[in-house]
Order: C-alpha cells, then sequence, then structure tokens
C-alpha cells in the first residue's frame, strides 16, 4: 500500500528496466494504480507527471489547476496563466465527463500549456524505492473545488480498468 495519492508530489528511487530519469525523479501522481485500456493484461502503474521537468509558470498553471484559491490570485498577475485558465474551463473538458484516464486528462488540460516535451511519466510500482511525500495535494473543503478536484473525484476511487 503507497503512502501517496493523487495530486501529490513525490520523489523516489527508481530501478526499472528502462529508467532515464535523474535520480531520484520527482513527479506529480496523477494516478497510484491505472492500468492502461489497450494493456488489460499490464501490471498496474503509476501515472505520474515529471516535476522536475518544468519551468515555473507552468508549475504556477498546474497548481492553479489544483488550487481555486491560487488560482485566483496567480490569474491575477499572470495573464498567461489566467488565459489558459479561462480556455481549459471553457471546454467540454472541466466536466470530466469526457476524461477516460489519466493520459487523457494529461493530454487534454495539462499538456497544452507545456511548451517542451512530453512530461508524462509510468512508474511500476514494485520498482519504486524510498517513496518520500515531498508535498500532500491540499483537501479542499467547503470552497470552490477546481478543476483537479473534479478530477479526483471521478479517478481516485477508479483503481485499475
Amino acid at each position: 500500500m503507497s503512502n501517496y495519492r493523487i495530486g501529490d508530489l513525490i520523489a523516489f528511487g527508481y530501478h526499472g528496466e528502462y529508467s532515464h530519469e535523474p535520480m531520484p525523479p520527482q513527479v506529480l501522481v496523477l494516478h497510484t494504480s491505472w492500468v492502461r485500456r489497450n494493456f488489460p493484461n499490464e501490471t498496474p502503474k503509476v501515472h505520474s507527471l515529471a516535476w522536475y521537468d518544468l519551468y515555473d509558470n507552468e508549475i504556477n498553471y498546474l497548481k492553479a489547476i489544483m488550487n481555486p484559491t491560487f488560482a485566483k490570485q496567480i490569474s491575477q498577475k499572470d495573464y498567461q496563466i489566467r488565459q489558459q485558465l479561462m480556455q481549459v474551463s471553457a471546454g467540454s473538458v472541466t466536466s470530466g465527463a469526457s476524461i477516460e484516464s489519466p493520459h487523457d486528462f494529461y493530454i487534454r488540460v495539462i499538456k497544452p500549456f507545456i511548451n517542451r516535451h512530453d512530461s508524462y511519466r509510468l512508474y511500476k510500482p514494485e520498482n519504486m524505492i524510498n517513496v518520500k511525500v515531498i508535498n500532500k495535494r491540499e483537501v479542499l473543503t467547503g470552497q470552490e473545488k477546481g478543476l483537479f478536484s473534479g478530477y479526483i473525484n471521478k479517478f481516485s476511487n477508479l483503481m485499475k480498468r
């Protein structure tokens, strides 16, 4: 059983066949145990976003997706993030109805605002060692939930497909 959950920022050592990440990688967890639809026999993997590889404005955009209070604060200061949030909010992706997987959430909501390359990462939990939670996801109660909360509500109870 893992000590991290969707939305946590974690660091860990990894000993896998195709490991090419810096040690230890820092990632934002998009799902703790998901099986991709086209690979029904594969072992569930941790789906994540390579945090160490992002620019500050990309990190601020992700924080704004995850926390509506931060979104309001940063939107007043950063026109580009305000515009990006409005663009995502205008689409049907915010309802979560069309989001089918953690990768789909990444492609539709996150990837359009990451400028350099694909930051989506998959890790086999059994190859992850010394996992440390760097920053726990803030549980939002009694306030506007934001985009990421809708995603979490849809996928947190779906451990695999």
